[in-house]
């Protein structure tokens, strides 16, 4: 009896660019009872999940890049490609319209979510002179690594800080990006402090030119409310039933996000 796994391969949302080796089409391959049990299973951490997750699911990264090294949006879009191979293309989840109040599943087909390639040939790092300061700053992309050194700061803060008001790695993930402020190459607590100073004008323009240099997923999904017809646009959270086969409509799963 054969057991085999679903195949295929995709491009990345950045094609490559950004690494220093060259990367072709990668294969993603549909999960096992062995990941769901990793899923499913409590101990380690989330991003430690996806980590184990990718290396498992992936194949084709050239020899020396690991799933550390992967920018942020390429894990991103291999998570939802191994999702979608392993449970389908659709996912539920609730929704609370914001014109009637009217709390309800929404549908959506993951196949119909856009995904933006990188179309420049820009090396890192990016720069950019904030309108406020005059200040250049030089900034990279995340990558796997950044990711779990800014949940290990989110847990330490958090435990430092009983209560705290908002999310303590914020500023911090920001931080992980800067790698030179006027020319002048930085480190993380140096452009700590400099984040934490920035006013609100600047940041936002940082946080801009981010998302003007990022290639992925688009979460943002349109939805028209059945019970008063109002049309607004929300974002896709992935919750505890992402890595979930679809249920039927009767069933409802308001679960908590990952």
């Amino acid at each position: 009896m054969s057991n085999s796994s679903i195949e295929q391969q995709f491009t990345l949302p950045s094609k490559g660019v950004l690494y220093d080796k060259e990367i072709g089409d990668i294969t993603v391959k549909s999960m096992t009872t062995k990941e769901e049990k990793l899923i499913y299973s409590g101990g380690a951490a989330i991003n430690q999940k996806i980590d184990t997750l990718i290396k498992r699911c992936v194949e084709g990264l050239p020899e020396g890049l690991t799933v550390y090294d992967l920018l942020d949006a390429d894990r991103l879009f291999l998570i939802f490609k191994i999702r979608q191979l392993s449970f389908g293309s659709k996912y539920t989840i609730p929704v609370n319209c914001e014109s009637c109040g009217n709390v309800y599943n929404h549908t959506t087909d993951l196949n119909a979510l856009e995904v933006t390639y990188y179309e420049g040939n820009e090396k890192e790092p990016f720069e950019i002179t904030l309108p406020n300061s005059g200040v250049t700053i030089g900034y990279k992309m995340l990558r796997g690594k950044d990711e779990n050194a800014i949940y290990q700061f989110r847990k330490r803060e958090n435990n430092r800080k009983k209560n705290s008001l908002g999310d303590e790695a914020y500023e911090y993930s920001l931080a992980r990006r800067i790698t030179h402020i006027d020319e002048k190459e930085v480190d993380v607590m140096d452009t700590l402090e400099f984040v934490k100073d920035m006013v609100t004008m600047d940041s936002s323009a940082f946080r801009n030119d981010i998302e003007k240099n990022t290639a992925g997923i688009n979460f943002d999904i349109e939805i028209e409310c059945p019970q008063c017809g109002y049309l607004f646009e929300t974002y896709l959270r992935l919750t505890s039933a992402f890595f979930r086969t679809e249920r039927s409509k009767d069933k409802k799963h308001f679960a908590t996000t990952i």
